[in-house]
């Protein structure tokens, strides 16, 4: 979908979005429009904003020296590390015993896997992978597609990180511009997945969302998967990334 919209503008327009999620990840997610709803679809709303915008897709987590390149893969199973079980080199790289059938997903959720989308600078950023859980030949499920030949790395993140990077975001994009702006509103895409590893300070997210944003309006879904475009122009798909769209004046 996101190359299809980039073929059809025939440029990289900004996409922002993410995929639906629901409080029990029992399958029941659902989109909706003005006038449908549905439990499998895409649904795609373009914006002609009349006034200026700014936008930021980042992970907010950092690389370790822990890495290896996918040499087994099958639809969102990683299987082989390196041609060895996935399941035996991210124990290792996590210090810490995995079973078979186990949902990783809160475990995961520091220490998820991390491809380099681009570099600026000569500094990669990168897009992550949401390890899910542990199958049966020793392979793990994740969130997001990977491809036979991928270098990934073991990222790993912190809890205030979590907490306070959506606001820092919003910092950066009010505060990098060498001119005075006002913010008129925003739209903040924030992983379900981080959401319920920090789920009893969300308040304190949500305050200082509202202070960074000076209390301009602003809505915050939480998603399963997070779509925007890098600063290199990249729009991608990633797991527990933020996604910020700013539109402010001058």
């Amino acid at each position: 979908m996101i190359q299809a919209i980039s073929q059809e503008f025939g440029t990289p327009v900004p996409i922002i979005g993410g995929s639906a999620a629901d409080a029990g990840v029992l399958g029941e997610w659902q989109l909706f429009t003005q006038d449908h709803s549905a439990s499998e679809g895409v649904a795609v709303s373009v914006f002609y904003p009349s006034c200026d915008l700014s936008f930021s897709f980042h992970s907010g987590y950092a690389k370790t020296d822990q890495y290896a390149v996918a040499t087994k893969v099958e639809g969102r199973e990683l299987i082989e590390l390196d041609h060895r079980p996935a399941k035996e080199v991210y124990e290792e790289w996590i210090k810490q015993p995995l079973e078979y059938g186990q949902s990783i997903m809160s475990l995961s959720a520091l220490h998820p896997i991390g491809r380099i989308a681009g570099t600026l600078h000569d500094l990669p950023y990168f897009k992550l992978a949401h390890p899910n859980s542990v199958t049966a030949r020793g392979g793990i499920t994740l969130f997001a597609s990977i491809k036979e030949g991928e270098k990934l790395y073991l990222m790993t993140g912190t809890e205030d990180n979590l907490v306070n990077r959506t606001s820092r975001t919003v910092d950066g994009l009010l505060h990098g511009s060498h001119q005075q702006i006002e913010a008129i509103g925003g739209i903040s895409i924030y992983c379900a997945g981080c959401m319920l590893q920090v789920k009893s300070r969300m308040n304190i997210v949500a305050e200082k969302m509202q202070q960074s944003m000076l209390n301009a309006p602003f809505i915050c879904p939480f998603t399963f998967g997070e779509q925007g475009q890098f600063l290199g122009g990249e729009n991608e798909h990633g797991n527990l990334m933020i996604s910020n769209v700013l539109f402010y004046r001058e």
